[in-house]
């Protein structure tokens, strides 16, 4: 007997669910042990040379990522073709980066190309943004980024490629995170990852400069620098957000350092970490709940009898 309980079957209703005759319960997919290809092995060399462009696309995309130099000529000559697809003719560019061109990352990086196509100039930086192997593709778009005549979009992406999910490059996101492009500078800051050891000192020197402390002491705190904090708590210029940094950390971290710092001090982090770890209410979640569901409120008029 088969139940919903049995093995491969999935319920396809749920308890409270109304139940009507014919509605089918569970189903289950047959499992097939022997499965071979329909056609013949795909083979990237045929492919390049394919009147499918999808199929070119896809032979081009795979031969940068494989490094089959064996087909750089062909995709050199899609580069050269003016009459080709633009879209096809950027990614072979990447392709032939990876391949070691090394004029390729460069003409890549040439938005100007593309006569003002922000769709196809954004192709290019995220091409770029995937060379994370080639330390010129890191400077291409470190270049990108800063060019201020460029459209905010283009300068972000730069930007975000720069970051911890590409290329990793704390050190030029953090020249970015305070750009005058709210846009860029968002990216920069989302994009920056953690810091390594090498990065400390600068952070630390950001608490006593008003625009950078804040996101100086939120790194040092995800990365719990509590001794370079503690340290901090000692210049004036940059106590107070060494302190606030501080109290985003777990206190068990801080405690054995607390004979460092003053009774006054200790009092503003118990107050922190109230704040911080124990306030429920003010939990950013919790308060985005809220304030949404306060700007449903409604007022009925009121109704009076005549």
């Amino acid at each position: 007997m088969r139940t919903l309980g049995t093995k491969g079957y999935r319920s396809l209703v749920q308890v409270g669910d109304w139940v009507e005759e014919g509605l089918v319960l569970a189903s289950a997919a047959a499992t097939i042990s022997d499965i071979k290809c329909a056609g013949p092995v795909w083979n990237l060399h045929r492919a390049v040379h394919s009147d499918d462009q999808v199929e070119v696309f896809g032979a081009v995309k795979a031969a940068g990522i494989l490094g089959e130099s064996s087909v750089a000529s062909e995709i050199r000559s899609i580069v050269d073709d003016s009459q080709r697809d633009t879209r096809l003719r950027v990614e072979a560019l990447g392709a032939l980066a990876r391949l070691g061109d090394r004029g390729a990352a460069g003409q890549l990086a040439n938005l100007d190309e593309d006569d003002g196509d922000l769709g196809m100039q954004m192709e290019r930086v995220l091409l770029l943004s995937e060379l994370v192997e080639l330390e010129v593709a890191t400077g291409l778009l470190a270049q990108i980024a800063r060019e201020t005549s460029r459209p905010d979009e283009i300068r972000a992406a730069a930007a975000w490629g720069l970051g911890a999910t590409w290329h990793d490059q704390f050190s030029e996101c953090w020249s970015f995170a305070f750009d005058t492009s709210a846009r860029v500078r968002r990216h920069a800051q989302a994009g920056l990852g953690n810091p390594g050891p090498e990065h400390v000192a600068i952070l630390v020197a950001a608490l006593r400069e008003a625009d950078q402390a804040p996101l100086a002491a939120a790194l040092l705190a995800r990365i719990e620098s509590v001794r370079q904090l503690i340290e901090a708590v000692a210049d004036r210029r940059s106590r107070d957000w060494a302190l606030q940094s501080l109290g985003q950390i777990d206190p068990a971290q801080v405690r054995p350092f607390l004979a460092q710092v003053s009774a006054e001090d200790i009092r503003v982090l118990d107050a922190l970490w109230m704040r911080n770890l124990c306030d429920s209410y003010n939990e950013p979640e919790n308060l985005t709940e809220i304030r949404f569901l306060a700007g449903q409120s409604l007022r009925a008029p009121e109704f009076t009898l005549d």
